[in-house]
């Protein structure tokens, strides 16, 4: 009995026609307009590997600071001097731990209110800041801030709250996810994340140069080669023992590229931060072209963010001392930008 085989070539999808004979600009750009969603599961591995690295970095480094960096560095000083240098540093650690666990664990949910504590546009004697029920657009010629509805956590939120896609609730005044910290940064913890982000910059690149020198003065002379500055390589040489490497050296070697991260996080933390706080706004205001317009003296932007006084929360972290104005829903002197929002209103017009 004879066999017959038939091809039947397959018919290409409309889809798979459509980029057949695309270049590779028009290649990049499809991928990048068209970007896949990120699974739970990366996004938890994504937060936790800071974390991992945190909790590796900082035992280790403090200990190899006081038993090694300190005494052989600064052994032609004062025994007073190497105690007041170990100090600081031990200092700087406990205040970048508490700021971090302060930052992580310090709530800016929005708590769902009932309608009778939410004041109106029908109140003659309400707050400036008014409330819009369900969503309703309300239009108002003093430009203040109106309260919205989140659809998804199915409640009336304060102005400037937002909802978290990766959180999964909404965050008062929020300015952004932070997947260093795994946390949403808002009204609540913005302080801590800005002296977070100082005390990263004194124990990344600050341990980086005391690091640095370390590794010159007392391994570079008797070192095989540069290349055992790469942590894989003097691993493998010190395993084998092609090279006579200390334990502590080995571990400086790992510990420098850490530090190099943890320092230009805090850099881009202190920057943005700063900015944020002198301009009265927060990162996702800026980034979704919200118009905002904050009459405030920078001043007071800052102490809206850390409260009175707020250099002392970079010596300790000021929770109930210096508490801050205000309960996050209410905003005085920052109002909607109706002249930026209606230029961008023309710029819409224009393009269509």
């Amino acid at each position: 009995m004879a066999t017959v085989r038939v091809n039947i070539p397959q018919q290409q999808t409309k889809e798979e026609d459509k980029y057949t004979f695309q270049t590779f600009k028009e290649e990049i750009k499809r991928k990048w307009t068209h970007k896949r969603e990120v699974k739970q599961s990366e996004r938890d591995l994504a937060q936790s590997f800071p974390k991992v690295l945190l909790a590796l970095q900082c035992p280790s480094q403090l200990y190899l600071f006081l038993f090694y960096i300190i005494p052989r560095l600064f052994e032609d000083y004062t025994d007073e001097t190497q105690i007041c240098l170990q100090l600081f540093v031990c200092f700087c650690c406990v205040e970048g731990l508490l700021n971090y666990f302060l930052c992580l664990l310090t709530n800016s949910d929005v708590e769902p209110r009932s309608s009778s504590k939410i004041k109106t546009f029908d109140d003659p004697h309400a707050h400036t800041n008014g409330h819009v029920p369900n969503g309703v657009t309300v239009s108002r010629d003093d430009g203040e801030m109106p309260w919205g509805f989140c659809a998804i956590c199915d409640m009336d939120i304060p102005p400037r709250a937002h909802h978290c896609k990766i959180c999964k609730k909404c965050i008062l005044k929020r300015d952004h996810h932070c997947f260093m910290v795994g946390n949403c940064i808002g009204f609540y913890n913005q302080r801590y994340f800005f002296v977070l982000g100082f005390y990263a910059i004194l124990c990344g690149l600050g341990a980086f140069a005391c690091n640095a020198w370390y590794l010159y003065l007392f391994y570079w002379p008797t070192a095989y080669s540069w290349t055992s500055l790469f942590p894989p390589i003097a691993f493998y040489r010190w395993l084998f023992g092609y090279e006579n490497i200390e334990l502590h050296v080995l571990i400086l070697i790992f510990q420098a590229y850490p530090q190099l991260f943890f320092g230009g996080f805090g850099c881009i933390v202190v920057n943005s931060q700063t900015l944020m706080c002198f301009l009265g706004k927060t990162a996702h205001e800026l980034t979704s072209h919200i118009p905002i317009k904050n009459n405030n003296f920078f001043f007071t932007n800052f102490e809206s963010v850390f409260g009175k006084h707020w250099l002392l929360n970079f010596i300790f972290p000021m929770t109930q001392c210096l508490k801050q104005p205000g309960d996050g829903t209410y905003w005085d002197g920052i109002k909607i930008d109706h002249v930026l929002n209606s230029d961008d209103k023309n710029k819409v017009v224009l393009n269509m």
